[in-house]
């Protein structure tokens, strides 16, 4: 081998070392599971393929060892690569050594040496395990009681944080994200997905944003297509989960995303908390509710809490002249949602003179067994006494996402902006009616507009 040729050589290793160099494997996350179990979750990055767990419990590697658990994870989950059992036996000031190798642009990493000292427990759902008045004399119980995994009801104490989301990543075993078409009771005009277009996360921020179908196939797939989510959320072979379309019987136009604890936390009772900027553009509307684990009176009519909501119409006039367009907020009890019902007569309202979604705001609901309190940036604008026959002593879920159009959320021959709404509710050819009209609402969706984003939410116990 010449001089010239051992020295390419040489240079291009020297290079890949220098690229290898570059990259260092995110850290790992640990959380210890009460009763059995472990979860150890890295975030995802671009270029990352494999991700491989290895863990020892009171007993450190020696060298490259496959330990006690040896776990390759193939594929990302919403934004991370976790490994989780409910057999593993973790105890108060226990060690968990682990090592992570990490397939990163085809090149293998690792992080070596780490480890983790069990101060805490967490339920399957991420919050904390409960502190009874055994443990913490000065617990105080509240009327607060989360639902376990054993359908059993626990008791929180008085101030506890029972949930605390960040969003610095979506993390599966708390966060349902729907693929799903809409339905009862409001048929929104959208397909809820996974896609990251229509669900992200970027520097702590969930951003849900609507995009047009057309936009990732074509408008003649809207009115001719067949469209199966692959990944649905619900029974497949459900018409939730593939639809073909025929006549005036289109696909829903919209793509959207939609998240839910349905599965994995429910509570009776407490004070919820969350910083966002609410969606604009025509017959968009945030999601940001409880709604209840099990409804008594069906799905097409059930009760529904919710923390804040405004119509991203930035004018949005009834018949009589009234304008609940953006500049309205509103939240608390609605009793029974239905289709087509006049919905704005159950929540406190609250007028500004500027939008609601032109920054962010802090909206609060307080869910006590008497009354449910709503704030705004620390102002109290709603305070319900609850009727002894009131919906709301049951179980209720957090659901977050923006929904478009429907056949519950905007009145018959209200106009915005000049032009009147251009379908009637839960008439034959309303999702086709509102299709056609794509070039008079699709105007007002400015692309740094249109998107809920979630800075964080908090839960507390009362």
């Amino acid at each position: 081998m010449n001089i010239r040729k051992e020295f390419v050589l040489f240079f291009i290793a020297f290079l890949v070392d220098i690229i290898k160099g570059q990259y260092t494997p995110p850290l790992a996350t640990v959380v210890p599971i009460h009763p059995k179990g472990i979860r150890i979750s890295i975030p995802d990055e671009e270029g990352i393929t494999l991700v491989a767990f290895h863990v020892k419990i009171n007993e450190d590697f020696n060298g490259l060892e496959a330990g006690t658990i040896a776990r390759d994870i193939v594929k990302a989950r919403n934004g991370l690569w976790t490994y989780e059992d409910k057999q593993t036996q973790l105890h108060k000031s226990d060690i968990v050594y682990y090592w992570i190798h990490v397939v990163y642009k085809g090149l293998g990493y690792n992080l070596l040496d780490q480890q983790y000292v069990v101060n805490e427990f967490y339920n399957f759902d991420g919050t904390p395990v409960n502190v009874t008045p055994t443990d913490n004399p000065s617990c105080v119980l509240s009327d607060t009681r989360i639902k376990m995994e054993t359908g059993e009801l626990r008791q929180a104490c008085s101030g506890e944080l029972i949930f605390d989301e960040q969003f610095e990543n979506i993390q599966t075993w708390r966060w349902h994200v729907n693929e799903r078409f809409s339905g009862a009771p409001d048929y929104e005009f959208v397909v809820y997905t996974k896609d990251s277009d229509n669900v992200q996360l970027k520097n702590g921020i969930l951003k849900i944003q609507p995009t047009l179908m057309q936009e990732k196939y074509n408008a003649q797939f809207v009115r001719h297509g067949h469209l199966v989510l692959e990944n649905c959320t619900e029974v497949v072979g459900s018409e939730y989960c593939h639809r073909q379309a025929r006549g005036s019987s289109i696909l829903p136009p919209v793509l959207s995303g939609r998240l839910d604890t349905k599965m994995t936390f429910n509570f009776i009772y407490g004070r919820i908390e969350i910083r966002a900027k609410l969606p604009r553009g025509d017959w968009i509307y945030p999601l940001l509710t409880l709604d209840p684990l099990n409804p008594l009176n069906g799905e097409l009519n059930p009760p529904q809490m919710r923390i804040a909501y405004s119509s991203g119409n930035q004018e949005l006039r009834m018949v009589d002249g009234t304008d609940v367009g953006g500049r309205l907020l509103g939240a608390g009890g609605i009793d029974a949602l239905g289709v087509g019902a006049k919905r704005w007569q159950y929540m406190a309202k609250k007028y500004s003179q500027h939008f609601w979604s032109n920054e962010y705001h802090t909206y609060e609901l307080e869910w006590r067994q008497d009354r449910i309190i709503v704030k705004v940036d620390g102002t109290q604008y709603g305070n319900k006494v609850r009727q002894t026959s009131s919906p709301f002593d049951k179980p209720y879920y957090l659901t977050i996402g923006v929904a478009v159009g429907g056949y519950g959320e905007f009145a018959d021959n209200s106009t915005s902006n000049g032009y009147r709404k251009p379908w009637r509710n839960i008439a034959s050819k309303a999702l086709f009616n509102f299709f056609t009209a794509t070039n008079l609402w699709h105007e007002t969706w400015k692309e740094d507009s249109t998107a809920l984003e979630i800075d964080y939410i908090k839960i507390w116990a009362l």
